[in-house]
């Protein structure tokens, strides 16, 4: 009998440490995909407006550590500190794949009848084509490159 309860014991410590393992491999995988770690969700907060960035998953940006909840919100954040722009990472989620890619190779659709968290939004894609289908497909009025974002066109998509 009691080794009957020695070895359902072990067993049970052995399955533990067999879930913990998973649960860990699942939030280093979750790492990799550029959307969160456990020691990550504390700084998730929208460092342009506050708003918690991982509730809108389709829009999160970052910038190296700093996460947004929108392009649109990271757009007005390097336009009042210059210096983000030369995060080591700067990425946005492509829209359609729900994948996180580079903001710089990014387009930008402007000015479509989907709105982002914070209403009016760069609305982020991988290739062009996507894009160019998103604009007719959702009303959108162009395309634009991150190079091509400033105060300006930000203003322009705020007032939409």
């Amino acid at each position: 009998m009691q080794k009957t309860l020695y070895l359902v014991i072990l067993l049970a410590q052995f399955l533990c440490l067999g879930c913990a393992r998973v649960q860990q491999q699942a939030a280093d995988d979750t790492m990799e995909d550029g959307i969160q770690s456990e020691s990550s969700e504390q700084n998730s907060d929208c460092a342009n407006c506050g708003m918690p960035s991982l509730e809108f998953p389709k829009w999160v940006s970052r910038a190296d550590e700093h996460y947004f909840c929108s392009p649109r919100c990271l757009f007005l954040k390097i336009q009042k500190e210059p210096e983000i722009k030369s995060a080591k990472s700067l990425t946005v989620m492509d829209y359609y794949e729900a994948k996180v890619i580079a903001a710089s190779n990014a387009f930008f659709v402007i000015g479509s009848d989907i709105t982002g968290p914070m209403g009016h939004d760069f609305v982020p894609f991988t290739d062009e084509a996507a894009a160019k289908d998103f604009l007719k497909e959702h009303k959108g009025i162009k395309i634009l490159r991150m190079a091509n974002i400033n105060e300006t066109v930000i203003k322009e998509v705020m007032d939409l």
